[in-house]
């Protein structure tokens, strides 16, 4: 069971972070010459009955009739597909809403000319979330979970099973997770929830570890929680394949750590991360501020203590 965190996870990070298979050709992903992709809504009609579309700025419908749709973007924020997907309701079952559960979602994947890049069917009950970072669209991850089954599932681009994870349990008070979030960076797979009392006045953070293809990753530390990090630079921010780790210090202090892309320790012990480049990154840690390489050198420093002293 991972420490608790007490009071509000991730403050300092906020100012960082943003937080089965069928027959068909499929086109290459590329980019290059490709026209943009808007989507759309009419309000004039119900959300309900299916109002809106995604079109191209060449005129060309990709997908109409539907609100489930959205146009996917890679880690440096360029249009990579129009995804549209369609959910089946069970008849029979429902969950503690009385709400029909999900049985079983199909995705499709087009490119801006409206080529096919996948046709997917996940055939399991619950949410599905997809997760994508840059490349191949099929390099894109599916994690399902049914509230209240007491475990989630990861699923390949391809619809096949790559691994299923329970929950953990605790002999307190804790409910189960009402939601799955899975981030990745080309090498890894987060998925993380939480579990709160029935009061929701005490909450647990988990985050599981894993690489593309299912298999469990052991990290330096049991980390609370693992975010992607955004690049900072003039007028853009991009998403880097950095992770940002919080875990619990010495007398409760919220510290953060930045791992290489594979999950290894760049830099750790921070108290507060700014602002993350390439090979450096504007934090504080104890009582200085400045920017720190990533092999540990202050390029530009200045202590705190003396700032107060002034």
């Amino acid at each position: 069971m991972r420490k608790k965190i007490v009071g509000p996870l991730l403050l300092a990070a906020l100012l960082l972070l943003l937080f089965g298979c069928s027959g068909g050709d499929k086109a290459e992903v590329t980019t290059a010459d490709m026209p943009n992709m808007l989507t759309f809504y009419d309000y004039e009609y119900s959300i309900e009955d299916g109002s809106g579309g995604i079109i191209n700025s060449e005129g060309k419908m990709l997908v109409e009739g539907t609100s489930n749709m959205y146009v996917l973007t890679d880690a440096a924020g360029a249009q990579v597909a129009a995804v549209s997907y369609e959910e089946t309701y069970s008849d029979t079952e429902s969950d503690q809403w009385g709400r029909p559960i999900v049985e079983s979602t199909h995705y499709r994947f087009q490119n801006a000319r409206g080529e096919l890049l996948g046709d997917v069917t996940i055939d399991e009950p619950g949410n599905v979330t997809f997760s994508y970072y840059s490349g191949d669209v099929s390099t894109g991850r599916f994690v399902v979970y049914r509230e209240g089954a007491g475990y989630y599932k990861i699923f390949g681009f391809d619809g096949a099973l790559l691994h299923e994870q329970q929950l953990p349990q605790s002999d307190e008070d804790y409910e189960m997770p009402t939601y799955m979030g899975m981030q990745q960076n080309g090498q890894l797979l987060c998925v993380s929830y939480d579990m709160n009392t029935a009061d929701y006045s005490d909450w647990l953070y988990f985050t599981d570890v894993y690489t593309l293809d299912g298999e469990p990753v052991q990290l330096a530390k049991d980390y609370e929680r693992i975010n992607t990090a955004y690049y900072s630079s003039p007028g853009a921010y991009s998403t880097s394949s950095y992770w940002l780790a919080v875990y619990e210090g010495v007398g409760g202090t919220q510290l953060y750590d930045i791992l290489a892309p594979d999950g290894s320790v760049r830099l750790e012990g921070l108290n507060t991360v700014y602002a993350l480049d390439e090979n450096c990154v504007f934090c504080r840690k104890g009582n200085v501020r400045g920017l720190l390489s990533f092999d540990g050198k202050w390029l530009y420093q200045e202590s705190l203590y003396d700032s107060l002293q002034d």
